[in-house]
């Protein structure tokens, strides 16, 4: 059976249709994906029965502290999961990073009570699945000699995570004076959102 011109044409238009539709649904398909927001909200909280807020603390060793227990609730209403990598408070004067705040992993023991920090095993990289709200303490800390004040002073306290491709997100949560002088800012009770 022989084809001729106007049937491979014909043939041709088809499968360019058939192409162009598979295209136009699998894009159509990622952009309802897609659709949705990311909310993450946040509090300053405190150590329960060791400190009641957070803030500047003085050190046994003569040294400062600035101790920020953070109570994170990530909503996800999109239809993909969303990856939050190594989720870190970082100090900023102006424009220049201080330093970053260690993040801690142990758990606390109260008595018989235990608060664990992070997710599974300490970790403090999330995975928030579709239409889910997951609630994360964390816990960071600094701790600077009398010699470092100066050099560590700052201003801006900043939320910095890497997301699903590997892109580094920083967002401003709290511009303070950090002069490093004794002070306990409390637990907050709102809950703040990061814009």
């Amino acid at each position: 059976m022989k084809m001729n011109a106007q049937e491979i044409v014909m043939l041709l238009i088809g499968a360019a249709i058939s192409l162009f539709s598979s295209v136009v649904t699998l894009w159509m398909t990622d952009v309802i994906n897609r659709t949705g927001r990311i909310r993450i909200f946040y509090r300053f909280t405190g150590l329960r029965d060791y400190i009641s807020g957070w803030g500047f603390f003085s050190s046994e060793d003569g040294g400062m502290q600035f101790v920020v227990p953070v109570l994170f609730e990530i909503q996800n209403t999109k239809n993909t999961p969303f990856v939050m990598r190594d989720v870190n408070l970082v100090l900023f004067r102006e424009k220049r990073i201080v330093s970053e705040m260690t993040q801690i992993t142990d758990a606390e023991r109260y008595g018989s009570n235990r608060i664990e920090y992070g997710l599974d095993n300490g970790s403090y990289s999330f995975v928030i699945e579709p239409h889910s709200i997951k609630k994360v303490r964390c816990l960071y800390t600094l701790k600077i000699n009398q010699g470092e004040i100066e050099e560590k002073k700052f201003e801006f306290i900043k939320l910095v995570y890497y997301n699903e491709n590997n892109h580094r997100v920083e967002k401003t949560i709290k511009t303070i004076s950090g002069d490093w002088n004794c002070k306990n800012f409390g637990t907050e009770i709102k809950w703040n959102i990061i814009r």
